[in-house]
């Protein structure tokens, strides 16, 4: 007859029992025998370090409920039942060795049966699993705070599978439009339900460019929550590709914007208030002054030609900080409008140079430039651009003390797309701390010097705003005693000699 491998290793393992107990004692999980009653009849070294035990000899006929915590005892004797009647189970469950120390398992336990069929024991093989729980209970908690934070946030988050039109929503996400979790219907449109139908053809476009193309999906549009309330909402998705190219699943994130949308649409309320209610009262208040001042003419006493020059000073300063916010918040906004254009540098700086020139000599100073010839062009908002040189020379002007000099200076450096013009402002003034460089271009920002001088606190961040709307910067050098010298850098536009 022909010799069957199997059942020649299977004799020879019975055969070499010394054999099959070394596999079993270097087994890195645990092997054990119970009985019906859940007691220990065998347990390897891997099972022994994890309930602590120094010998088997200390722990040979202990039952192992005393070691499972209370609130998992009753499963596990669950499980020895249905072994001990021929099936099998698995159960993760908690101990505590005989040290003290906790450890969460996992076990697999099916029964063993002697040669007649019949089950002897409880056989199982438990692995400790206590890195891996607190891993998952680290997630669970991550995840807990999250959720918490997008609800407290007004922001979900979202993941869309392209391919079988699958979309899951955090709670977050179903707390912002309304509905709970299990209300949602999972597919693309389930959303596009949500979408204000104003907005809705606008919103598929985009998110159709989106998984198409390679840019990113951004949107803000309204929705109409389950009660009936409109939201206005910002999108944010990236889609992700297969080697191919293919859309597989787009993630992203949803953030209530409503009430961002109300403020805005409230400054803009006020910016209009500003520019028109407020502006037109002031024009009458100046113009009648100035009426009144020029018809009183020498019999009008010097204390109320005093009062109503303070009256045209004070409406002029009032209307100039009224400018200066609105400019300020248009620029900001990005509500400016579009009037960028090839800027002749040297024509604007002579303008410019003109009119420090004037406001330097008033206040008894000496002025200076340098504004070489040939400069090229910059692609700016050119009234914009000559507010910021404006305003930094009314700021030299405004801190150097009468017989110190004020000075406009240009210079043209890099090579090719690195090509930039630099406008220096120099002045003779206090100087700034080094502590305090970076705050001076905050809106409303004023040091200890400052509030001696007359202002909205509102010129440098324009200047500061200015120079980022047309792709530059704003340096400052300065030190105590030292004077300031501001750089307005700007990119050469393009195809400029």
């Amino acid at each position: 007859m022909d010799n069957n491998p199997e059942i020649d290793i299977m004799t020879g393992l019975r055969d070499n029992r010394g054999l099959l107990n070394t596999i079993i004692e270097t087994e890195p999980a645990c092997v054990k025998l119970l009985s019906a009653d859940c007691r220990l009849l065998m347990m390897n070294r891997a099972g022994l370090d994890m309930i602590e035990a120094d010998s088997f000899g200390q722990v040979k006929g202990l039952s192992v409920l005393g070691l499972i915590l209370p609130e998992h005892r009753q499963a596990f004797i669950d499980v020895g039942e249905t072994v001990f009647k021929g099936g099998e189970a698995e159960l993760e469950f908690e101990i505590v060795g005989l040290k003290g120390r906790r450890v969460w398992l996992e076990t697999h336990a099916v029964p063993l049966r002697d040669d007649t069929g019949g089950i002897t024991a409880l056989l199982g093989i438990t692995r400790d699993v206590t890195e891996r729980k607190r891993v998952e209970d680290a997630l669970r908690k991550s995840e807990a705070r999250l959720a918490e934070a997008e609800i407290i946030a007004g922001f979900g988050s979202w993941e869309w599978m392209v391919a079988d039109d699958s979309v899951y929503w955090s709670e977050g996400m179903c707390k912002l439009f309304g509905i709970s979790p299990v209300e949602f219907g999972g597919a693309y449109m389930s959303f596009i339900d949500f979408v204000h139908p104003v907005d809705r053809d606008r919103v598929m476009c985009l998110v159709s460019e989106a998984v198409q193309g390679d840019e990113p999906l951004s949107y803000e549009a309204r929705i109409v929550r389950k009660d009936g309330e409109e939201r206005m909402i910002y999108v944010y998705g990236h889609t992700t590709r297969d080697d191919e190219g293919r859309p597989v699943r787009m993630l992203g994130t949803v953030q209530d914007v409503t009430k961002r949308r109300e403020l805005e649409q409230e400054r803009e309320l006020l910016q209009e208030v500003m520019r028109h209610d407020m502006k037109t009262p002031l024009a009458v208040i100046t113009g009648n002054a100035e009426i009144l001042l020029m018809e009183g003419g020498k019999s009008m006493d010097r204390e109320s030609a005093a009062a109503l020059e303070s009256i045209i000073r004070n409406a002029g300063h009032l209307g100039r900080m009224l400018d200066d916010q609105v400019t300020l918040f248009n620029i900001e906004s990005g509500r400016a409008p579009g009037n960028k254009e090839q800027v002749d540098v040297e024509e604007l700086l002579m303008e410019a140079s003109m009119s420090l020139s004037g406001l330097a000599r008033g206040k008894g100073l000496s002025y200076d430039s340098e504004l070489p010839a040939g400069l090229p062009s910059v692609y700016a908002d050119r009234s914009h651009l000559l507010r910021a040189v404006a305003n930094l020379g009314q700021n030299a002007v405004n801190y150097t003390p009468a017989g110190g000099k004020v000075r406009l200076a240009a210079r043209l450096v890099g090579e090719g797309s690195e090509r930039r013009i630099l406008i220096l402002v120099t002045d003779d003034g206090p100087g700034i701390p080094a502590a305090e460089q970076s705050k001076v271009f905050e809106k409303y920002y004023r040091n200890a010097t400052a509030k001696s001088v007359s202002g909205s606190g509102l010129g440098l961040a324009i200047v500061k705003a200015v120079a980022e709307e047309n792709g530059g910067w704003v340096e400052l050098e300065s030190g105590p005693g030292k004077g300031c010298v501001f750089t307005l850098v700007l990119p050469v536009a393009d195809g400029t000699a």
